[in-house]
């Protein structure tokens, strides 16, 4: 008959082996879902609940219905922020735009 205290032990480093596994998961790309919640698609692209509402009503989100909820492509999602990201405008732009904006608001008076 086995020494119980060892079969515990054996037990119990199965255990911790595990639960450091759940703490500390494996990054590798098969692990990541591509398809994501309401909640998730809220806090990927930093927008609130109402507002990616409003843009799937209007079609201007990606997204696809299941049933009656709203789920996401993590991939169409990034590549839609990507689409709409606009670079910073450079310091001579900026001073251009502003130097004709002044001269219409003088050229009205």
């Amino acid at each position: 008959m086995s020494n119980p205290f060892d079969v515990l032990e054996a037990r119990l480093s199965n255990i911790e082996n595990l639960l450091l596994d759940i703490k500390h998961p494996a990054k590798s790309p098969e692990a990541v879902p591509d398809r994501i919640t309401l909640i998730e698609a809220c806090e990927l692209t930093n927008q609130s609940k109402s507002q990616v509402y409003k843009l799937t009503m209007l079609n201007e989100i990606p997204f696809q219905k299941y049933g009656k909820r709203l789920v996401f492509s993590r991939k169409s999602l990034l590549a839609w922020m990507e689409k709409r990201t606009i670079s910073a405008p450079e310091a001579g732009d900026v001073m251009t735009d502003r130097l004709a904006k002044s001269a219409k608001k003088h050229l009205k008076k």
